[in-house]
């Protein structure tokens, strides 16, 4: 009995590591919907910023190319969770994307006690700032 709580107190401690790894990654994207869940649970009030694409997406890769690779836009991001997903990797990434009604790609999404606020993509880096400060 003493070993069987011993092996679930250290199940608990690695997975508890292991959420805190995963969310603290501070710059990092996180990815698809285990990326997703994660923010979802755990940012409720602070908000966390969505970004729905497709590999092939020539204007995702412009929005890529023209804001989000800006230097200021990266330090920008660095302090703010995020998770990029793409509805073609799977089931689980198609049903966001449907769940929060994405019908034109990029879409960014500023989501805040379960609410979402569009994040305009055809704009300056700048903008983008500005917009995302704003609604989280």
């Amino acid at each position: 009995m003493v070993q069987s709580s011993m092996i679930k107190k250290t199940v608990f401690l690695i997975f508890f590591l292991f959420s805190t790894q995963v969310l603290s990654a501070e710059g990092e994207w996180l990815t698809g919907s285990g990326g997703y869940k994660a923010l979802a649970q755990s940012n409720a009030k602070k908000g966390f910023l969505l970004y729905i694409y497709t590999d092939w997406c020539s204007f995702c890769k412009k929005f890529n190319r023209e804001v989000l690779s800006d230097p200021q836009t990266q330090k920008f991001l660095a302090k703010i969770d995020k998770v990029k997903v793409n509805p073609e990797d799977g089931d689980a990434e198609d049903t966001i994307a449907d769940d929060w009604h994405v019908d034109v790609l990029p879409t960014v999404l500023a989501i805040k006690n379960g609410k979402a606020t569009p994040i305009p993509t055809k704009v300056t880096p700048e903008e983008f700032i500005k917009t995302v400060k704003n609604a989280l």
